[in-house]
């Protein structure tokens, strides 16, 4: 599963010759969930759990306003589709859930392990 969101902030970096061809790919391979009203809920939820606990922290030294937003709204889908695991390498996003790691695991992105393609066929 990943987060219409995601898919916005991948796209954004790429050729726009690329664009199309890499969602037409990214739906293939993907369910994509948008940021719907229960999400909404949850961003909301979160972002002021997390003001509550953190009043003067500035999450803007290290990040951008509006990637802030960006990876609330991409933890908040996750909550909100009941995802278990959230997979990222971005470390603003895994400080956030932090404040939700009894609903959710954030664990780093994993390489697939590359394999031999004609091994199968040798045998």
């Amino acid at each position: 599963m990943i987060s219409t969101i995601v898919v916005s902030e991948l796209l954004r970096d790429v050729d726009l010759d690329v664009q199309i061809d890499l969602f037409d790919v990214l739906q293939k391979r993907f369910i994509i969930v948008p940021f719907c009203a229960r999400a909404a809920l949850e961003c909301a939820m979160i972002s002021k759990q997390h003001d509550m606990k953190h009043p003067k922290q500035d999450l803007n030294s290290f990040h951008s306003n509006t990637a802030i937003k960006a990876d609330w709204m991409i933890l908040a889908t996750a909550l909100a589709n009941g995802v278990e695991i959230l997979y990222t390498e971005d470390k603003a996003l895994t400080n956030m859930a932090e404040l939700v790691k009894d609903r959710i695991a954030v664990e780093p992105i994993p390489v697939p392990i590359q394999t031999d393609l004609f091994e199968v066929l040798d045998s």
